[in-house]
């Protein structure tokens, strides 16, 4: 594979690093409010949703015999995520604006999957 040549070289791992970064601290801005629901639902004695932390270890569960396959996965980023994450984050700030928490909360999962593919590819996020 030829290195890359053009115009604009590939950030560095410093500049990563802080893309990373800003990318997690605002993604927590604005799925915080949906966190502190979550976590209320969570809490209530005669809720729906008092099985919500059983789904965390039932998700490590799920995905501890995928590893193998996860990191023999290839690694092709791909743009496709662009518009997966665009609506996972309009459906976050609709259900943030008209205060539908459910929404908003569950708007969570196109934006991972938008995340996973711009950032591994189909190939792995086929496997989680």
């Amino acid at each position: 594979m030829k290195p890359y040549s053009g115009p604009f070289r590939l950030p560095g791992p410093a500049a990563t690093a802080l893309g990373l970064s800003a990318l997690v601290l605002l993604l927590a801005a604005l799925y915080w409010p949906s966190a502190v629901w979550i976590n209320a639902a969570v809490r209530e004695t005669d809720s729906y949703y008092t099985h919500g932390w059983l789904l965390l270890a039932a998700i490590a569960l799920l995905l501890w015999p995928r590893r193998a396959a996860l990191t023999a996965a290839p690694v092709l980023p791909s743009r496709a995520g662009l518009p997966l994450l665009a609506a996972g984050l309009a459906l976050n700030l609709f259900g943030l604006a008209f205060r539908i928490n459910f929404l908003a909360a569950w708007s969570l999962f196109p934006v991972l999957a938008g995340l996973s593919l711009l950032n591994w590819g189909l190939g792995r996020t086929r496997v989680l």
